[in-house]
């Protein structure tokens, strides 16, 4: 889950939690040549809001990274008994690097 802001024309702005394909059809309606006709309905501290899509003006979000997510592909770097080794270039233009035990 992430945090899409709704920068609405008049300065206020909305924050709503969405995944990340619910932010994407989101924006693409936003880019649409013609904007719906229903409003966008949101549910915000227990209301439900009724945006025109004429309002809103950008969109902005922070994403937020799983957690576990985040610490597997830190192990998934470079172990910590190792270290990375500059290497030499390989005969396809590549540079080689090593991963070479610590001590």
């Amino acid at each position: 889950m992430l945090t899409l802001n709704l920068h609405l024309c008049n300065g206020d702005v909305v924050a709503i939690q969405v995944t990340s394909s619910q932010r994407d059809r989101i924006s693409r309606t936003l880019n649409q040549a013609v904007l719906p006709t229903t409003p966008f309905e949101v549910q915000v501290a227990g209301g439900t809001l009724m945006i025109p899509w004429r309002s809103i003006g950008y969109l902005s979000t922070q994403a937020q990274a799983e957690p576990e997510l985040r610490a597997t592909e830190a192990a998934d770097c470079f172990p910590v008994c190792c270290r990375l080794v500059p290497g030499r270039v390989s005969p396809a233009g590549g540079v080689v690097a090593a991963l070479v035990r610590r001590g």
